[in-house]
């Protein structure tokens, strides 16, 4: 698949559109056939390396809206066809004042939704 792809900290200029391996969803995750997807003044602090936890290399973008596509293992409730605007918060945790250390968001330090697909949690 394609996608926004970043392998270093040299700036915007070094992103680039890049084959990447298409997902498949682990259990309790769904693919998103992406429709709509947004590029942010954080994907430019990200591309000169000033964001904290990074992981590279990466897909990019945070936001994303598209179709569900396929469901992994163990998944009830989205089905095949939805259409579905991803929330791009993962690991909150359980104190809704304030996220565990595990927290992170699409795009960095996981993977994003500057994609033709990406996997979530189907919650």
């Amino acid at each position: 698949m394609k996608a926004l792809y970043q392998e270093t900290t040299e700036g915007p200029e070094a992103v680039r559109v890049a084959e990447v391996e298409t997902p498949t969803p682990k259990a309790g995750e769904v693919r998103v056939a992406i429709k709509a997807a947004s590029v942010n003044h954080r994907e430019m602090w990200i591309a000169r390396g000033l964001y904290p936890g990074m992981s590279l290399p990466t897909t990019m973008g945070c936001d994303g809206a598209g179709v569900v596509d396929m469901l992994g293992e163990g998944v009830s409730g989205p089905s095949v066809g939805d259409e579905v605007v991803i929330y791009p918060g993962l690991d909150w945790g359980n104190n809704r004042h304030a996220p565990q250390a595990e927290f992170g968001l699409l795009g960095m330090p996981h993977g994003g939704t500057i994609a033709e697909y990406v996997c979530v949690p189907a919650e």
